[in-house]
């Protein structure tokens, strides 16, 4: 029974995935505005008067995650050419002073802890990963997936521009804006609520923008190809189709201007 014991430890640490214990690393990282995550896992994001990092994960799959900066921006990335995470994931805290970027790159995921605030923010997702945070901008906020990831925005922001490109979701519920540029290029789909003054809708593809509690005071709306959009506009609707496209919109505007080439339609909810 006694030789068996070494020889049964050893399979199980040559099964991949499995690991005896984790690990907790503190590392050393100061002067970031902007982080990016880029190996799966999750993070979770806050802000404090101080600024820290902390893994944790299998020892092997830290030994291989590198926390670098570059231009202000907080990397947390793997290793050159290194692969073997077999299901194996990072779960990292953040704490950052001032933000002026937020991202996903990857299968990973990232959320906030409280409600994060900035001047001016840029937020992505790119690849398949997810990001769920609440922040409250002052000034514009630049927000896009590409790929089939996911991003639930809450807050506040002074003007918003965001794209989905690919097949990925949005989910934005940002209070009063000023402005909002949203584009959708792509089958992606994208719900926006609050308000706006101008909102400039643009869908190229089989994309859906889901804009019934978004009310704007005028919105010009672009479709080309099979895109749906549904808007609440008070005052004046410029819509241009050119395909199968169609605007759905709630209240009642004084103009409505539609020019459809194709099958594409204008109406009112």
């Amino acid at each position: 029974m006694k030789k068996l014991i070494p020889i049964l430890l050893m399979a199980i640490l040559a099964v991949p995935g499995i690991s005896i214990a984790q690990k907790k690393e503190t590392r050393n990282v100061s002067g970031f505005t902007s982080l990016n995550f880029g190996v799966p896992g999750t993070v979770t994001v806050k802000q404090g008067s101080t600024e820290s990092v902390v893994l944790e994960g299998d020892p092997e799959v830290l030994a291989h995650v590198k926390t670098e900066i570059r231009g202000g921006r907080l990397n947390i990335i793997p290793e050159d050419n290194w692969r073997s995470w077999n299901s194996r994931k990072v779960t990292a805290q953040v704490t950052m002073k001032s933000i002026e970027g937020l991202g996903v790159s990857g299968s990973g995921s990232m959320k906030s802890e409280g409600t994060l605030r900035a001047d001016d923010v840029e937020l992505w997702v790119s690849g398949s990963g997810s990001m769920d945070v609440n922040i409250e901008a002052s000034g514009e906020m630049e927000a896009r997936v590409s790929g089939s990831g996911r991003m639930n925005l809450k807050g506040t922001c002074a003007e918003l521009e965001s794209s989905c490109s690919g097949s990925g979701d949005m989910n934005l519920a940002l209070g009063t804006m000023k402005e909002a540029e949203l584009t959708i290029s792509g089958s992606g789909s994208v719900k926006v609520s609050g308000s706006t003054d101008v909102a400039e809708l643009t869908l190229s593809g089989s994309g859906r923008l889901n804009g019934s509690n978004f009310n704007t005071r005028v919105s010009k709306i672009r479709i080309t190809g099979s895109g749906d959009v549904e808007i609440a506009a008070s005052e004046e609707i410029d819509a241009h189709i050119t395909g199968s496209g169609s605007v759905s919109y709630k209240g009642n505007p004084s103009k409505v201007n539609s020019v459809s080439t194709g099958s594409g339609k204008v109406r009112k909810l």
